[in-house]
């Protein structure tokens, strides 16, 4: 390494660092004899040494580099590294391994204490369980006899109702609920959730129980929606089918859509109605020019033939709504509800205090059943009016299919729904963009020709003195005729009449005057906005653009 050019201190540093003697460098030593004993290396067992991962260079050096001259080895003889240094850095960036393994050991012994004292604890239910329960239970401000007073009681606000699902998930099955039941042993020497299962053990059918209390948590606001959604769907089904605008609008369509298909107007050959499917179709089809797509020419057709349809979606707004509720859900809660009122009247047969049971939890059963029998009542109450209600909502549904013609579909109705939904939101918003797209072209033509850019002067007519007596001024000029001669009174030309007297506009004269007496050309810049800007007018202003009269 010398040979290649490499400072002797770094060498020596590498040559320790790997355990070899720096001295070999001077020469090969003699063989040591017996009675002599071999140095000690200085490599290191059992230890890793932190690296310092730098970037080397090997190279020659240069006498005029940092690294070479010849004064390198007299610098190198005057930074030496101290004892104390040296000493650092061993016990700053080298790790004795024998040391950890001791530590390790030590740990592993406290470890081995430890879990002897917790083997002590007597664990009768999965860990995972006991643990969501202990969990659930914490949030609780009441002891566990109070607790299971106040479920009994059909509390319910004791817990909520994600509390007492969180009990049903985590609790006990068959084999330990019997171990449960089996534990004699000191209370102190289980944990919280079997504490908790101990003390409702004697409680028949808890489990059930508390599937009627999270019921009677969650029926008052289960039955508002049902109630709500019912009542949307219903009024909104009948708005659609008493909306006179929607009518008139889809037989519109009805004869746009034959008169494009067959090109004539012939009723024969076209059809008689279109499905709620179709409306999908119509912004899925393009012209060959401009791209424009059925329903923007619907909305411009519209627009120009029947403007009291344009808006026609203001006489249907609950269908955006009521679209969103599907009828099986409808059905299926109603269906839910009355499940829950059978698993509380098989509750109240079942709720029987056993003979063992104490005379608390005998008054507490009764008590609990005393309340049962009477939430089933109000259940039943409540499941008769939605019952009405939901029979409305069938006879809806009946007339929707029979008024759309659509009772061989096999889509449900809020499916139907969704179609004409779909379709409102769509013409609006193409509505709304023909709306914006009219509105900038007339203020554009409105600039365009206003007086500011097209400035037109008005000239006032010249007041000719009065002759008296009804005598013409000797300077007056005397009034033309359509064919520019002058005109000699009623006795020489009695078909004609006299030109009436000119009236003096204010000044200036106003803009709207010059528009409708002004023949206007409107450049287009191609087909597709000669459609749309002469085809999107109303007659009035097409034909004055055109230069006809209004």
């Amino acid at each position: 390494m010398l040979r290649m050019g490499l400072p002797r201190g770094a060498v020596e540093q590498k040559m320790r660092m790997a355990g070899l003697d720096p001295a070999e460098l001077n020469g090969p030593r003699q063989a040591a004899t017996p009675a002599q004993e071999p140095k000690k290396t200085l490599k290191r067992k059992d230890s890793i040494r932190k690296k310092l991962h730098w970037e080397g260079k090997r190279h020659r050096t240069r006498r005029d580099s940092l690294w070479g001259g010849d004064a390198v080895e007299e610098a190198k003889e005057a930074v030496q590294i101290s004892e104390e240094s040296r000493a650092m850095l061993e016990k700053l960036f080298v790790k004795d391994l024998t040391e950890s393994k001791k530590r390790n050991a030590s740990v592993k012994s406290d470890g081995a204490a430890a879990a002897k004292k917790k083997k002590a604890m007597v664990q009768l239910i999965d860990m995972k369980k006991s643990q969501n329960i202990a969990i659930t239970l914490a949030r609780v401000k009441l002891t566990f006899p109070e607790l299971k007073r106040e479920i009994l009681a059909m509390n319910p606000s004791v817990l909520s109702p994600s509390q007492v699902r969180s009990l049903m998930d985590m609790w006990p099955d068959r084999k330990e609920m019997e171990a449960i039941n089996a534990f004699t042993g000191d209370m102190a020497t289980i944990g919280t959730a079997e504490q908790f299962l101990m003390e409702v053990r004697s409680v028949p059918r808890f489990h059930e129980k508390l599937g009627c209390l999270v019921f009677k948590q969650e029926f008052p606001s289960r039955v508002h929606e049902l109630r709500e959604s019912l009542g949307l769907v219903t009024r909104g089904v009948y708005q659609v089918c008493s909306s006179a605008e929607l009518r008139q609008l889809f037989i519109y369509i009805l004869q746009i859509g034959n008169l494009l298909n067959f090109g004539g107007d012939d009723e024969q050959q076209g059809v008689d109605a279109f499905s709620l499917g179709s409306l999908v179709k119509f912004s899925q089809t393009k012209a060959f020019v401009g791209g424009i797509t059925f329903l923007q020419y619907v909305v411009q057709s519209i627009e120009r033939d029947v403007p009291h349809l344009a808006h026609f979606y203001n006489d249907i707004d609950l269908i955006s709504k009521c679209s969103k509720v599907a009828y099986a859900s409808l059905a299926s809660e109603k269906n839910g509800l009355e499940a829950g009122l059978q698993n509380l009247l098989r509750e109240a047969e079942a709720s029987i205090p056993p003979p063992t049971a104490s005379d608390a939890d005998k008054e507490a059963m009764m008590a609990y059943n005393n309340t049962l029998m009477q939430f089933c009542k109000e259940v039943k109450t409540e499941l008769y009016a939605l019952q009405e209600l939901l029979d409305k909502l069938n006879a809806a549904k009946a007339h929707f299919l029979e008024y759309f013609e659509e009772e061989d579909t096999e889509e449900e109705l809020d499916v139907l729904l969704t179609h004409i939904a779909n379709f409102t939101t769509e013409y609006q918003r193409e509505h709304d963009k023909y709306q914006a797209k009219m509105k900038k072209e007339m203020i554009g033509l409105y600039s365009k020709f206003s007086p500011a850019k097209n400035p037109v002067k008005a000239v006032e007519p010249k007041q000719e003195p009065k002759a008296p007596h009804g005598k013409m001024h000797h300077g007056a000029k005397l009034p033309q005729s359509q064919h520019g001669h002058h005109s000699h009174g009623k006795a020489a030309h009695p078909h004609r009449t006299s030109m009436p007297p000119q009236i003096d506009h204010p000044q200036p004269i106003r803009q709207i005057h010059h528009a409708r007496v002004l023949h206007l050309e409107i450049p287009q810049d191609d087909d597709m906005d000669e459609v749309s800007s002469t085809a999107s007018m109303s007659p009035k202003t097409s034909a004055a653009l055109s230069g006809g009269t209004p």
